[in-house]
């Protein structure tokens, strides 16, 4: 009989604890862009709202697709690596079926150019003649040498791009 009685009132201590500490788990996340297009180099943030609003645990895990080509740290940060197409996922840390994803274009890195660096600046020519000329810019190293510097195709020389 003692035990019955101990056991009943454990169970019931259990029940009063119980009683205000329901805890809510999420159920949906969204974030506020579905997708991004980055360069190389850029970065954005994502920013996650968890649902319902009275989630005992609105925190979230951020993971990548692939690491070499973004980044995400844990506040939702992302920084572009490398060109490619990627995904971001973000997860309901108390609900991990609770997901959703961002996809993430990363394109070349654009650097405006300022100035145009040849290895040689005064050349002279004859007619027919070939002269080699290097871009030193290494931000344009496969633009055509001719749109680079369309005024040094001058008296029928030839100048070429090595």
């Amino acid at each position: 009989m003692n035990k019955i009685l101990k056991s009943i009132f454990l169970s019931f201590i259990f029940a009063i604890s119980s009683c205000g500490s329901s805890t809510v788990v999420p159920n949906s996340i969204t974030l506020n862009k579905t997708s991004l297009t980055l360069n190389v180099e850029q970065t954005e943030t994502l920013i996650a709202t968890v649902k319902p609003d009275n989630a005992s645990d609105k925190s979230v895990i951020w993971t990548s697709n692939d690491d070499t080509g973004i980044s995400v740290n844990e506040n939702g940060l992302v920084t572009a690596l490398k060109v490619g197409n990627y995904t971001v996922t973000c997860t309901a840390n108390a609900n991990k079926n609770v997901k959703t994803i961002c996809s993430v274009v990363v394109s070349p890195a654009f650097h405006p150019v300022t100035a145009i660096t040849l290895d040689k600046y005064d050349v002279t020519a004859n007619e027919n003649e070939t002269i080699p000329i290097k871009n030193t810019n290494r931000y344009l190293k496969n633009l055509p040498f001719i749109a680079l510097s369309p005024k040094l195709l001058y008296n029928n020389a030839k100048i070429t791009k090595q």
